[in-house]
């Protein structure tokens, strides 16, 4: 898990604070996102984020955890993509996502 979140290069303290990311905190952001998705199914990832930086004012990092943690979810079958459209905040076509 480790691997995943440092580089060997990086310095030891990004290595001490890596050990302090447990599987219980990465699980709470599948949870958080999970429950994001069901209560505002369809929408892409940019809006999912754009509405938790409304939400809350979530920092870049945070963000980026975030989506991680929104792919964690599909991965763990929480959540599906169920199609693509464009989306509202990248203006790409993007996957829209719901709860199996």
């Amino acid at each position: 898990m480790l691997n995943s979140i440092v580089r060997s290069s990086d310095p030891n303290t990004s290595h001490i604070a890596a050990r302090k990311i447990t599987a219980t905190t990465r699980q709470t952001g599948v949870e958080y996102m999970a429950t994001l998705v069901r209560n505002y199914p369809r929408l892409t990832k940019g809006e999912l984020l754009q509405l938790v930086m409304l939400r809350g004012g979530h920092t870049f990092v945070q963000l980026s955890s975030l989506e991680k943690r929104l792919y964690d979810a599909a991965s763990q079958g929480l959540v599906v993509a169920t199609g693509k459209r464009q989306c509202s905040e990248t203006k790409h076509i993007a996957r829209v996502w719901c709860v199996r």
